[in-house]
């Protein structure tokens, strides 16, 4: 019962942390570019995971946006520090006529799909990308690595600064 206990106190303070974080502005008078730079400098310090970014934004996005992207990507980290052992992952981050197009790919481990049960991090993901009305793709195979997919349509949505 005690470990219960502890466990049980230990996940809301995790949530409360989250919560937390989610309140905070997250952008802080920052470009997403630069606020995306900064994410995955951390990540390198605290993981010694090399992350290679390319970004190809014509113009700026809409909060909605640019917040859902920052927390795919930061998702995507945690995912990739906790399960993958990869040394490096690329993040390509691209403007297309339609949409904007996000893949995240790391070296690592990978993982079937058809045993691994979605977890809170990808099914917050698939709810983020949904919202906007986009499209969300797994693709893992054990050996080859992680890639993760996402296409936001930019139709639905106006540029704003």
């Amino acid at each position: 019962i005690e470990v219960s206990r502890e466990l049980a106190i230990d996940a809301l303070n995790e949530i409360r942390k989250s919560i937390s974080t989610l309140r905070t502005e997250l952008l802080q008078g920052k470009s997403l570019t630069e606020t995306i730079n900064l994410l995955i400098e951390n990540f390198y310090k605290i993981t010694n995971i090399r992350a290679n970014l390319f970004i190809n934004i014509r113009q700026p996005l809409k909060t909605d946006i640019n917040i859902a992207i920052y927390r795919i990507i930061q998702e995507s980290l945690t995912n990739i520090s906790k399960h993958s052992n990869a040394t490096t992952v690329d993040i390509i981050l691209e403007q297309q006529i339609e949409c904007i197009h996000l893949r995240i790919e790391d070296n690592g481990q990978g993982f079937n799909k058809s045993e691994n049960t979605t977890g809170f991090g990808l099914q917050g993901i698939d709810e983020r990308v949904r919202a906007l009305g986009g499209r969300f793709i797994v693709n893992s195979t054990l050996e080859t690595g992680c890639k993760i997919i996402v296409d936001i349509p930019l139709s639905e949505f106006d540029f704003s600064e």
